[in-house]
């Protein structure tokens, strides 16, 4: 029956025309969802995946956290994924919804939550690999870094560094009346009842330019931070590993081990490759690639990395660090990079997130431990805009503490917008107001710097240097102290007092820094020393500072007896100037007093040099020296007369020359003595890292026993790197020499293949040490010490050995052990203090040094 008023004809067309415009509009778009994902702060999260339940069709988010995504078919749950938060699934109640606003929630620290894919249970061939298909595109694309002329792009960093794995009760006694209003921050940084508190807060804008991989500069443009000044090594260690991981370097290096990166020609010798998933994104195709360590417990990462086809272009990669590694302290470290891609073939980077615990005693999920979370977002890229040579050469230092002060207005135009951080940043200054928190932060600076504060300026220690033993002192009580204000003290002092118990004498020692210049850096170093110390063991030194004097006499359990110590009575004044950060050049003066420390034991006899008969006790030397230390690829941070040193592996080079001055001064000796040091690590990837130091050096014109140049040996049971383990001192005496120390520390390349064994999770390493020297008869001519002359000349003197490395429990693994053999000695040697060991074993406490 028609419908009243409307002709039958019109109303049959109408029902018509509607059911073909419904079918038309369910065949172009059944379900179609538009919105935005954030966190719970209510900053939108850059590239979620956002994609139909059951489906590959889906999205990512673009850099304001928006995604547009639509589909023929009728999905009623939407699935919204990021990186270190919890997936969520929405509930689509419609076909058609816009502005729907999805908040994802952060795992909290617990990164141990993200597991990808089964480890797969059969090893492919690259050639049935459908991934290693995929790897060799990716290989023939390049960071458009390494590719065009050249480039400049903008950074900013952020820093949240703190305390985590907290609970509700220990927050409460930390706030007290304060707590109420700061639970509701600490809700969002909490998982399962677990809070974390951010000590610190800095964040740094840079500008980057280069020209491929030959030149580099990065100037600070801004710096601002909040809360506490951290000093401690454990603060300052967990930084560490976050400073120098770069996913497109062949190896990347972590706590001075190597890690293959997952996407480098030799990844495949290190990992397992599976396709993981291929969908369809915005028209275009995306593999998913995971990847494994080959081996259980190897020195690997574990994650994923997209790439998208027909460019073959990498996307994204996420990848972690077992805990089951035990590496020293290290508990878990997250790492997520994500790309641009520009010119169809080429990657920008857009953003990197690190993540990291320490923990410092157990790794146990309810274990307090030290975190940070670095978060990297490049911009404003710039190629092809070369500038003069000289530009790149250029380097910007900082020279105050307000040098990169920028007011709020730049700042709110500088940070990206998801990453703007105020309420983290109005936290951390609550926090440096909480007693409790300080005494904490105080406490770990303590335990791990070695130097407690007595008061605003004046700090004791190191306090493990307290007792020692040596034959001479017996029991050695010292008390050190230095002046310390900030981290970037211009003028600092070190001094100590010493007192023997056997010798009953007291002894005392300052020194005296002072950056009167900072750009270039040019500092002043004076030093009084009034102590003893075993002669010989520096063999090439290029500052007069007390913490590299007193060789010998700050060890507590040592083989054997040793009485060839000397009294020294030092005055010396060093400048040195840095042209760069990490090239110094610099002029000393010295003038040393010399006697023996117990001419009962021990002589330094000498004849005069000139006429062969005096016969001289005592010995005034003054002297001057030149020197150039060079340090390419060291990190270098701080402003003040002391800088901090990053603990990445770098080469180091050192030249330096003595002149003996006779007359000036009572100095009685001229002479002329050149050295040189040569150290390079070396970086091989699944093989681990060798390390090779060369010394060399010649001594012209005639010295007596303590200006000669003895082959450091060391008798402590401690390991010191570049000495002879199973040499006494004053074994082999030389005017002339080389020496050369390899090492090498395989990663667990070996003991990772070996049954039983490698749940050990030992690492195996390997030694080799020699040296050849001579000592001419003018010197040994004027000898009259009880010492005889012994040299390397006709037959080499080495050591060998082999030992393990990661040896402790949970995650005090900073020890090591070591087996050593030695050459034998020739038959005409003359032992000067008994018995001299053949085979040896000793203790490495060495962490994160090589």
């Amino acid at each position: 029956m028609p419908i009243s008023g409307v002709p039958p004809l019109y109303s049959r067309w109408k029902v018509v025309f509607s059911i073909c415009l419904f079918s038309f509009l369910r065949v172009v778009a059944q379900t179609r969802v538009s919105g935005t994902v954030l966190d719970v702060r209510g900053h939108p999260l850059s590239f979620a995946d956002v994609f139909f339940k059951g489906s590959n069709e889906g999205t990512s988010t673009d850099f304001d956290g928006n995604f547009s995504l639509k589909s023929t078919g009728n999905h009623t749950i939407l699935v919204v994924s990021y990186i270190g938060f919890q997936t969520k699934e929405v509930e689509l109640h419609t076909s058609q919804i816009e502005e729907l606003k999805v908040t994802l929630e952060e795992y909290g620290k617990k990164l141990d939550e993200i597991i990808l894919v089964a480890r797969p249970k059969k090893r492919l061939k690259k050639k049935d690999n459908p991934a290693y298909k995929i790897l060799k595109q990716v290989w023939n694309r390049k960071k458009a870094m390494d590719y065009v002329k050249s480039y400049q792009y903008s950074q900013y960093t952020s820093k949240e560094l703190g305390i985590t794995n907290l609970d509700s009760i220990f927050l409460k006694r930390v706030f007290q009346k304060t707590y109420p209003h700061v639970s509701k921050y600490l809700s969002q940084k909490s998982f399962e009842g677990r809070h974390n508190i951010p000590v610190t807060f800095k964040e740094i804008y840079k500008k980057v330019y280069g020209i491929k991989k030959e030149k580099k500069r990065t100037d600070i443009i801004a710096e601002r931070d909040e809360g506490f000044s951290l000093q401690s090594f454990a603060f300052e260690k967990v930084q560490v590993p976050t400073e120098n991981i770069d996913i497109d370097d062949e190896n990347i290096l972590i706590l001075n081990k190597t890690f293959t990166s997952p996407i480098s020609k030799s990844g495949f010798a290190s990992y397992n490759y599976i396709l993981k998933d291929s969908v369809e994104m915005n028209g275009k195709k995306i593999y998913t690639i995971a990847f494994f360590p080959r081996h259980e417990y190897a020195i690997a990462f574990e994650g994923s990395f997209d790439v998208e086809a027909p460019s073959f272009t990498l996307t994204k990669i996420n990848m972690r660090i077992s805990k089951e590694l035990n590496l020293e302290f290290l508990k878990t470290l997250f790492v997520e990079q994500r790309y641009e891609i520009v010119n169809d073939s080429m990657y920008i980077p857009k953003e990197r997130t690190i993540e990291a615990e320490f923990t410092f005693f157990s790794k146990s999920e309810k274990e307090k431990a030290i975190f940070i979370k670095k978060i990297d977002i490049y911009k404003n890229f710039v190629f092809d805009s070369i500038k003069e040579p000289q530009f790149y050469n250029k380097e910007l230092r900082q020279v105050s503490a307000t040098q990169f002060r920028k007011d709020n207005s730049f700042w709110s135009k500088a940070v990206p917008e998801r990453s703007i951080n105020n309420e983290t940043r109005d936290f951390v200054k609550a926090v440096a107001k909480s007693p409790k928190v300080t005494r904490y932060v105080d406490a770990t600076s303590i335990l791990t710097t070695g130097h407690i504060p007595v008061s605003k300026f004046l700090q004791y220690g190191k306090y493990w240097d307290t007792v020692a033993f040596n034959d001479i002192e017996g029991f050695r009580l010292k008390l050190g102290f230095r002046t310390f204000f900030t981290r970037h003290d211009r003028l600092r002092s070190n001094f100590y007092f010493a007192y023997g118990f056997k010798d009953k004498d007291f002894k005392f020692a300052l020194d005296l820094k002072h950056l009167v210049i900072q750009n270039p850096r040019l500092r002043l170093i004076g030093l009084y020393f009034n102590d003893i110390e075993q002669q010989g063991s520096h063999v090439l030194s290029t500052t007069n500072e007390i913490s590299s004097q007193a060789f010998g006499t700050n060890v507590l359990f040592s083989r054997g007896t040793n009485f060839f110590l000397c009294r020294i009575n030092r005055v010396a004044l060093n400048t040195d100037i840095g042209i760069t950060n990490n090239f110094v050049i610099g002029m000393g003066f010295k003038r040393e007093f010399v006697m023996s420390a117990n001419p009962n034991f021990f002589s330094i006899d000498f004849k005069d040099p000139i006429t062969g008969e005096n016969t001289f006790s005592e010995l005034i030397d003054t002297s001057i020296n030149a020197f150039l230390r060079w340090t390419p690829g060291r990190n270098v941070f701080g402003y003040g007369v002391q800088q901090s040193f990053g603990k990445k592996l770098h080469p180091t080079i050192i030249f330096k020359y003595t002149k003996g001055l006779k007359g000036v001064l009572g100095g009685i000796l001229d002479y002329d003595k050149i050295q040189t040091d040569i150290s390079y690590p070396f970086l091989l990837g699944i093989l681990g890292i060798f390390r090779a130091d060369f010394g060399a050096g010649k001594t012209f014109g005639t010295v007596p026993l303590t200006l000669t140049t003895p082959i450091p040996a060391n008798q402590a049971y401690s390991l010191t790197p570049n000495t002879f383990t199973l040499l006494n001192y004053y074994d082999l005496i030389t005017d002339a020499y080389v020496s050369a120390h390899f090492r090498h520390l395989f990663n667990g390349l070996i003991m990772n293949r070996i049954p039983l064994l490698k749940k050990l999770k030992l690492r195996s390493l390997a030694r080799f040490s020699v040296t050849y020297g001579s000592i001419s008869n003018k010197n040994i001519n004027i000898n009259a010490s009880n010492i005889k002359y012994n040299a390397p000349k006709n037959q080499l003197y080495y050591e060998y050995g082999f030992g393990f490395e990661n040896i402790g429990i949970e995650s005090i693994r900073i020890f090591s052990l070591e087996f050593i053999w030695r050459t034998s000695l020739p038959q005409n040697f003359q032992f000067n203090s008994g018995f001299t060991p053949t085979f040896g074993v000793r203790v490495g406490i060495t962490p994160t040094s090589f």
